[in-house]
């Protein structure tokens, strides 16, 4: 019970965490997270655990809630450098004439 009271409650914490931080810019998500705390020390105190490390072993059911947390706080503007055709990326070796332009 108490392993399936920590994993339920953890994972109800960290979706509502993440439905309001992705509403939020960085500032804000810092002042929210100051004022309800992490959702895992919430956990750790209700347990009784001494040390957050003693809770982790409740995060590998959320490995799945971790991938969407990262998701729901990535801007949707955002490019993924991995869909850029590699015919578009850059050559980032320095032109051998390079010397010269610094000595001018």
């Amino acid at each position: 019970l108490r392993h399936t009271f920590a994993v339920v409650t953890l994972e109800r914490l960290q979706r509502a965490h993440i439905a309001q931080l992705a509403e939020l810019n960085p500032q804000q998500r810092g002042h929210y997270t100051r004022i309800f705390g992490d959702p895992l020390d919430w956990v750790r105190r209700r347990l009784g655990h001494r040390s957050i490390l003693t809770t982790l072993i409740y995060l590998h059911a959320l490995q799945e809630l971790e991938m969407e947390t990262r998701m729901a706080l990535v801007p949707d503007t955002w490019d993924d450098p991995r869909d850029t055709p590699l015919t578009q990326l850059g050559d980032d070796a320095v032109p051998a004439d390079a010397d010269q332009e610094a000595v001018r």
